[in-house]
């Protein structure tokens, strides 16, 4: 198999891999002329396919260059792979911050309140990720949480709890 044969095979399978990789990504590029979004790297690999079919299949550089491809296509592949696998084994993966907190809080059988008290006294709905919580979901949250309150400073609870005494 020529050269050229084999840079355009490669490059396909390259330009194949940067498609899949694009739809997730945001660094794409409007080409102005077609109307298409393209990436700089696509763009990049056109032109060195073009660089290997017009030149000798003996050169040192054109074979450099093939070998250049051939590794960016498995680092694209694999990059695919493992965000597939991340997307896989790890479900808070591309959660907000108030969404992992959430769902760990679940896993384990806890309810994260929809709102909280922030330390200057202001409520907040940021924990439970609901920026237009149910006001009767918010009602309800505020009662349990003056429950819980009203539990706590019965049995004399005040703060932290205090250091154990020190034996001497």
């Amino acid at each position: 198999m020529s050269t050229s044969t084999k840079a355009s095979n490669v490059s396909k399978s390259v330009l194949n891999s940067l498609r899949h990789e694009l739809k997730h990504s945001r660094r794409n590029v409007a080409n102005v002329s077609s109307g298409e979004t393209v990436s700089p790297l696509s763009l990049y690999v056109d032109q060195v396919a073009r660089g290997l079919e017009s030149e000798d299949s003996a050169n040192a550089e054109s074979r450099r260059r093939l070998k250049q491809l051939r590794e960016l296509e498995l680092i694209l592949r694999s990059s695919r792979v493992h965000a597939e696998l991340l997307q896989r084994y790890n479900p808070t993966h591309g959660m907000s911050e108030a969404e992992r907190i959430r769902t760990s809080a679940r896993v384990v059988g806890w309810e994260v309140p929809l709102e909280y008290v922030d330390e200057d006294g202001s409520l907040a709905k940021a924990v439970a990720g609901l920026d237009s919580a149910d006001e009767g979901q918010v009602q309800e949250s505020r009662r349990k949480v003056e429950e819980l309150k009203a539990k706590h400073e019965a049995k004399g609870y005040t703060g932290p709890l205090p250091f154990p005494p020190e034996s001497g």
